[in-house]
């Protein structure tokens, strides 16, 4: 757990949670992420218990990329801590040191995170994946901003 003045951030939020899921075999969908790796944004949608997130954690556990996870819950619905989580899971993206910039919710400057957010990303360059799972428990629209201009 990463202790700051700003609340705690749970480090293993940052990787896919399936153990013990029973893992069946998605050859198609499987093929359709394969077929992707030129995109720059690839969304898994479908109901709980359709085995998203398995589909994606066996998927990057074999393909040819460097990866970063966020498991989401709704404690996440603030800007501020949500934009710590992707900072640390971008610097795992660039394996830079994983120092967390100061934002809080009461100085917390958009911009200023997008910016960060986006060297981050950029210097990950191609072939690193970005997973934000269960990204619909999300219904902070400044998330959904920083969410889409980092997109």
């Amino acid at each position: 757990m990463e202790m700051r003045g700003q609340g705690a951030l749970i480090r293993t939020k940052l990787g896919a949670q399936t153990r013990g899921m029973r893992n069946v075999e998605r050859e198609r969908l499987r093929a359709r992420l394969d077929a992707a790796p030129e995109a720059r944004l690839v969304l898994v949608s479908a109901p709980a218990g359709f085995g998203k997130s398995t589909l994606l954690a066996d998927w990057l556990g074999q393909a040819d990329v460097r990866r970063a996870w966020v498991s989401l819950d709704t404690r996440d619905n603030d800007v501020a801590r949500f934009a710590r989580y992707l900072a640390l899971a971008t610097a795992r993206l660039t394996g830079g040191p994983e120092d967390l910039p100061e934002f809080d919710a009461r100085s917390f400057d958009p911009e200023l995170a997008l910016a960060g957010l986006v060297d981050r990303v950029a210097a990950a360059g191609d072939g690193a994946v970005l997973v934000l799972d269960d990204y619909h428990v999300i219904d902070e629209p400044a998330i959904h901003q920083l969410v889409a201009s980092l997109v």
